[in-house]
């Protein structure tokens, strides 16, 4: 079987939506223009990212087997996850529309990055939760030191 894709990528669309608000908060409050070229670019790629992860994120989700309870918090991350993806698309047409008009950032910009940010977190401890207390795409070991799938939380 294909090893899951979504764990893999995860975390470059979250690290790039950190860098680009950081940079995009210092540039403003220390007045450093230079920087908004780095929140611009690291915004434009978060958003890239975050699409093409969450689509990663739908397909490992459609093949993998499941119990019901931990199908449901699979969409509870998955749910939070699209509101995570629009905030960024969103924050990415704000940031696009204000590097056309040439200027520094604003605070509401930067504030709405923090939330963002914030609920990116929250998705992080979700898959976290996932990964580490349900197991979801974690192979145990086997006494002979071959790698087997665990499925006791796996099935349909």
């Amino acid at each position: 079987m294909m090893k899951p894709l979504h764990p893999i990528m995860v975390h470059f669309p979250i690290a790039l939506l950190v860098v680009s608000i950081g940079a995009d908060a210092v540039g403003l409050l220390a007045a450093v223009p230079s920087l908004s070229h780095t929140g611009w670019w690291t915004m434009l790629a978060a958003a890239g990212g975050a699409v093409v992860t969450a689509a990663a994120g739908v397909f490992d989700m459609r093949r993998a087997t499941l119990s019901e309870d931990v199908h449901h918090r699979v969409h509870r991350h998955m749910k939070v996850g699209i509101v995570l993806v629009i905030a960024i698309l969103g924050l990415a047409f704000w940031r696009w529309r204000m590097q056309l008009g040439g200027g520094p950032v604003s605070m509401y910009y930067i504030d709405a990055g923090v939330f963002a940010v914030v609920l990116a977190g929250v998705q992080g401890y979700l898959g976290g939760e996932l990964v580490y207390t349900d197991g979801v795409f974690v192979r145990r070991a086997s006494q002979s030191g071959d790698a087997k799938a665990d499925t006791s939380s796996h099935h349909h």
